[in-house]
């Protein structure tokens, strides 16, 4: 379970910032972080997820993806009980978070830096600094997490998606939607992974 040291030296965005410190800061305080294997970790899939839900100042890519969840009928219930954590005390510590925290600014903080992602959490950051690296992006941001949730989430989490009423190609289609209006220009990339999410 890798240290988000040891996958990214990458400036992350304020927004971004926000999200894994709720993701952490939920996971911490409101559940076990102890995996059953004496290893210890702050983020992990579900935890992300959570934060996008509730971050108490939601960026453009959060405000998105609350509006999908509602529309797309997502058992919003359920992602937050697989953190052991009703919606009122995940909003409660978003707005701890919020009160707390200072965006950051030119690069990865040691606060970040030091937060321990499980296997599948680590995947999804890994990935999404692989693409911004050949990208040649200058942040690593929502946008670009997000879109690994939707068109490369981990192979070994497809049951929590289906329990969750996730729909692969709706929920695919819905962000290109949103990436049309908020940033068009990522549409051509983005694009030729919806495919897949069609096979």
């Amino acid at each position: 379970m890798p240290p988000l040291s040891e996958i990214t030296q990458a400036e992350i965005s304020p927004d971004l910032g926000n999200i894994l410190r709720l993701a952490a800061s939920t996971h911490t305080k409101l559940s076990d972080v102890d995996t059953g294997t004496g290893e210890r970790f702050n983020i992990n899939f579900a935890s992300l997820f959570v934060a996008f839900l509730t971050v108490d100042r939601p960026d453009p890519v959060s405000r998105w993806f609350r509006a999908y969840a509602k529309a797309a009928n997502i058992d919003t219930v359920a992602i937050l009980a697989k953190e052991r954590v009703g919606e009122a005390a995940a909003i409660d510590v978003s707005q701890q978070v919020s009160r707390s925290s200072t965006p950051v600014e030119a690069s990865i903080d040691k606060a970040l830096a030091d937060l321990y992602l499980t296997q599948s959490a680590g995947g999804i950051l890994r990935e999404a600094e692989t693409i911004r690296q050949s990208r040649q992006l200058r942040y690593l941001d929502c946008q670009l997490i997000m879109g690994v949730l939707v068109y490369r989430a981990p192979v070994d989490h497809p049951d929590n998606l289906e329990i969750w009423r996730f729909n692969k190609v709706d929920w695919a289609a819905d962000y290109l939607t949103f990436l049309f209006a908020f940033n068009p220009s990522e549409i051509p990339y983005w694009q030729k992974y919806y495919g897949c999410t069609r096979d």
